[in-house]
């Protein structure tokens, strides 16, 4: 199991984290211990959670950022970036403030293909959260 993108929840007490080369997603509590949250989840990497308590993604395999609807269901945040495909996006942060995540690819080439293959920065404003 190789972990990534660790993330509590403080108002119901569990964690989340990524297993990339399992391509699994984990919660674990205290009550239930360790169970699967998501699989296959894209190899995803970096987590975090918006304003509204969603969880934001990035998805290395798929070469998305992503966003859990509270009924479970995945919206595509951002995939491209002037008309070429994100390579590997890997870590991301809330910025509360401004409503705005920041996110960063690697600099490693990713299973999708046809991405950047240099380190980079994004800021994505999220629909309805405001914009820096």
């Amino acid at each position: 199991m190789f972990t990534e993108g660790a993330l509590g929840h403080s108002e119901q007490s569990y964690l989340l984290f990524s297993d990339i080369i399992g391509n699994q997603m984990h919660r674990w509590d205290a009550e239930q211990g360790l169970r699967s949250f998501r699989q296959p989840s894209q190899m995803a990497n970096g987590n975090a959670w918006d304003r509204e308590g969603r969880l934001l993604t990035c998805e290395h395999a798929s070469s998305r950022v992503t966003r859990t609807e509270p009924d479970g269901s995945i919206t595509v945040l951002a995939s491209h970036f002037e008309g070429r495909a994100l390579n590997s996006p890997n870590d991301i942060v809330q910025l509360f403030a401004i409503g705005t995540c920041k996110l960063n690819r690697d600099g490693r080439s990713g299973p999708a293909g046809g991405g950047e293959e240099r380190s980079h920065f994004w800021a994505l404003s999220l629909p309805g959260q405001g914009s820096a």
